[in-house]
């Protein structure tokens, strides 16, 4: 979600808040994926957690090509027009945060894949879908892409290969 709250009340930021995570649940859940910690503008969302599947890399994919589509729609909220882009990597993380003082677990979430799906992100134009080199070896040709070739995604961070997911390629199966 990219937008700027200055000069937003409260609850007019509370309302573009609500009506954009209501987006994001909507559509992920129907793809199994779980929303995670929501920090700032972004929304972290986990494939293969709590439950695994083997077309999770596909399904990540498919439902952020189904948010940026669906946020385009959205009506604008006190003059702002709702816009996203999101990164996806896929590797370890461990979910689950450190127990706090309360004994409560804060669904956090660390890891080089979600390291990189925040460089990613960042690196998406508004509106577009980035991959990494390890989400484009298990979707294969299901999808159609525009390779970005190696990026640097942070300060002395080596290159990495990404590709923009154009859309469904029509390939029923990555078999």
């Amino acid at each position: 979600l990219l937008f700027s709250s200055s000069g937003l009340d409260v609850e007019d930021l509370h309302d573009i808040i609500g009506t954009y995570r209501r987006c994001v649940v909507d559509i992920f859940s129907t793809r199994q994926g779980t929303v995670g910690k929501h920090s700032g503008n972004t929304l972290v969302v986990h494939f293969g957690y709590p439950v695994a599947h083997e077309d999770d890399a596909e399904q990540a994919v498919r439902a952020a090509l189904d948010l940026c589509a669906a946020v385009r729609k959205l009506p604008a909220h006190c003059g702002l027009t709702f816009r996203c882009r999101a990164g996806i990597a896929t590797g370890l993380a461990i979910v689950g945060g450190p127990i706090t003082s309360g004994g409560v677990d804060d669904g956090g979430i660390v890891g080089e894949a979600l390291a990189m799906a925040g460089r990613l992100q960042v690196c998406a134009e508004v509106g577009a879908v980035v991959i990494d080199n390890a989400t484009r070896r298990l979707i294969a040709d299901l999808f159609t892409y525009r390779d970005f070739g190696p990026v640097v995604t942070a300060p002395g961070a080596e290159p990495i290969d990404a590709w923009q997911v154009l859309g469904a390629s029509g390939v029923d199966s990555r078999f």
